[in-house]
C-alpha cells in the first residue's frame, strides 16, 4: 500500500494539489478519518506537508480522498474489463 500511496501523493503534488475531485470537502474539519500508515521518502513527505499546509488541508483528509479516488478508478477499470 505504501507504493500506491506514494504514487498518489506524487501525482497530486505534480498537479499542484487539485481538490476539485475530492468528494468530502465539506468534512475538512471532521476528525473521523482513520490513520493511514505507509512509508514515504522524507523529501516527498516534506513536499506533501508543505502543499497541504498551503492549501489548509489536513494530511489525513487528502490521503483519504486520494485513496477513495484511486479505488473508484480501479473499480471502474475492473468493471470495464469484465464488460469487455
Amino acid at each position: 500500500m505504501s507504493d500506491v500511496i506514494e504514487s498518489l501523493i506524487r501525482e497530486w503534488i505534480l498537479n499542484n494539489g487539485p481538490t476539485n475531485e475530492f468528494e468530502y470537502l465539506e468534512d475538512v474539519l471532521n476528525e473521523t478519518y482513520e490513520d493511514i500508515k505507509g512509508y514515504l521518502p522524507s523529501s516527498l513527505k516534506l513536499e506533501f506537508k508543505v502543499l497541504c499546509t498551503q492549501k489548509k488541508l489536513k494530511i489525513r483528509f487528502v490521503i483519504t480522498n486520494l485513496i477513495q479516488k484511486w479505488i473508484k478508478i480501479s473499480e471502474g477499470s475492473e468493471n470495464q474489463t469484465r464488460i469487455d
